[in-house]
Formats: structure tokens, C-alpha cells, sequence
């Protein structure tokens, strides 16, 4: 995988985005349902035989889960981890723009949906290599790309898939480039219920055409994102996400057991709470 590249077909929260966890680098929130889901599962085989792949209680002794975010992050200072911050750019002045020009879209631009499924094929496949890629680093160290990949692992030893993978979009305040709401269904190994899951971003080109997250933004684009997020379809969306999720953990013992009840001013972000 040393030279792998796939193509995707490519800090500030806001009023209608704020509760919504931004898509980052591996969530970080994951460390603790893991602990759950460990806890969970020992309670259940303390009254039954049930048992949990070798894979999981290997994976999950005391590592840390490196998705810097949630599974899918605490404080936005520990979001993205020690990484190079290449992607970061100067500010510079946009033009006055208005998202309320522009529909909400979804997969109506195969390539940001395809970033999400690389997003998603990078935590499945524990490649840190991809996921570099999604958010256009380049530069990590092999001892950078290990921790990374430890990380991933931990997190796949409790999910066991990503699916009904989508994305919906609005266009940004700048040429090629996008708000994005990442939207997939997590599959734990523990249940056949899945859990839904919805995050934002902020997307560009790079100079060699792919698509890619930018990890900060300026203050500009910070004031375009808030505005989207204050959209009344947007606001649709993420409260609709919201209800199924609520209605996942209603229906199944197990994920009501790692997330308890939401309290309907809080949503699930990768699978879990923020």
C-alpha cells in the first residue's frame, strides 16, 4: 500500500452545524464507547455465553481510538491530532456569497460522495495512507502513519461496517469548493442495528484536481458555513438523522446501553454523542 492513491471521482462550529460534529481524522470520542461497548459486552457474557471476536479484545487493550473526532471528538485542540497542518492556508478575502442561492443536494457530485466512501473505506481498511489523502496531508512520518494506524484498528475491532454511505452538499463560498454533510449507517459487531450518523466539512480542490477536507478554515468561510448550516433543509435533514438515531437506540438493547436516551438537544455524531 506503500504508493496506494485512490481518486474520490477528491474551526469554527455554527448555529445549525454546531451540534453537529465536524468530519475529521478519526474520531476521538470512539476511546470511550469502546470502553462501553467493552463493558457491555462483559456484562452480557456474565449472564450468557455470547462472545466477542479475538480481534476486539485484542485490539481494544488500552489503546486510545484515533479518530480524533468520535467513531464517528472531544475538544477541537485534540480534534486532529499531532499532524502536519499543510492544508492550512492564508486568508484570504472571498466574495460576497449567499448559500441561500444554492439548494441542499445529495449525491448529485459522485466525487465528494466518493470521498466519504474513502473516508470510510480508510477506517474499514486501517490504511492511514488513504486517510491522509481524504484531507489532503502528505508528509507524515512512519511512526505518525502507526499511530494512525493503530488507532484504526480499535476502532474496527467494535465496528464491523460502514453503510448506505451518502453525502449531501451545498455549493461554497469559493470556485470549487463545497459544504458537505457526510451521512452513513454504522453496523457494530455487537448488533445488526444500524446506526445512523451525519457530520459536516469543508471541501476543496487540490492543484492536481481531487477533492479534499480542509481541516481549518478561515473566518470567511467559517461565516458561509454558519449560514448554511441555518438553512431550514438543512436543519431538516440533521433533525430527521437525529429522530432515526433516537429510534435505533429505542429499538435495540445494545445501542441503548452504550448511549443511553437522547435528550433531543443533542445528536449522534459517528456514533456517538458529543
Amino acid at each position: 500500500m506503500a504508493n496506494r492513491k485512490y481518486t474520490a471521482g477528491g474551526k469554527g462550529r455554527t448555529h445549525g452545524c454546531g451540534r453537529f460534529l465536524r468530519f475529521g481524522l478519526i474520531p476521538l470520542m470512539v476511546v470511550v464507547l469502546v470502553i462501553i461497548i467493552l463493558m457491555v459486552d462483559r456484562q452480557k457474557q456474565g449472564g450468557n455465553d455470547s462472545s466477542v471476536p479475538a480481534t476486539e479484545e485484542v485490539s481494544n487493550t488500552g489503546q486510545e481510538d484515533g479518530d480524533r473526532n468520535t467513531a464517528d471528538g472531544l475538544e477541537d485542540s485534540q480534534e486532529y491530532g499531532d499532524v502536519p497542518d499543510e492544508s492550512k492556508e492564508e486568508e484570504t478575502p472571498l466574495a460576497a456569497a449567499d448559500p441561500a442561492e444554492y439548494p441542499l443536494l445529495k449525491d448529485t457530485n459522485l466525487e465528494l460522495t466518493g470521498l466519504v466512501q474513502l473516508y470510510c473505506d480508510a477506517k474499514k481498511e486501517c490504511d492511514p495512507e488513504l486517510l491522509a489523502q481524504v484531507f489532503g496531508i502528505s508528509g507524515w512520518s512512519e511512526e505518525e502513519m502507526e499511530t494512525q494506524r493503530s488507532s484504526m484498528e480499535l476502532v474496527k475491532a467494535s465496528i464491523k461496517s460502514y453503510e448506505n454511505i451518502s453525502c449531501y452538499l451545498i455549493q461554497g463560498p469559493e470556485e470549487e469548493s463545497y459544504v458537505i454533510f457526510p451521512y452513513y449507517e454504522i453496523r457494530y459487531r455487537q448488533t445488526e442495528t444500524l446506526m445512523p450518523s451525519i457530520s459536516w466539512a469543508y471541501v476543496r480542490r487540490n492543484e492536481d484536481g481531487q477533492y479534499y477536507i480542509v481541516r481549518e478554515t478561515e473566518s470567511a468561510v467559517n461565516d458561509y458555513i454558519q449560514k448554511v448550516g441555518d438553512k431550514p433543509e438543512v436543519k431538516a435533514v440533521l433533525a430527521q438523522v437525529q429522530a432515526q438515531q433516537q429510534a435505533a437506540i429505542d429499538s435495540d438493547e445494545v445501542l441503548g446501553r452504550i448511549y443511553g436516551s437522547l435528550d433531543g438537544s443533542e445528536v449522534v455524531i459517528g456514533g456517538t454523542s458529543p
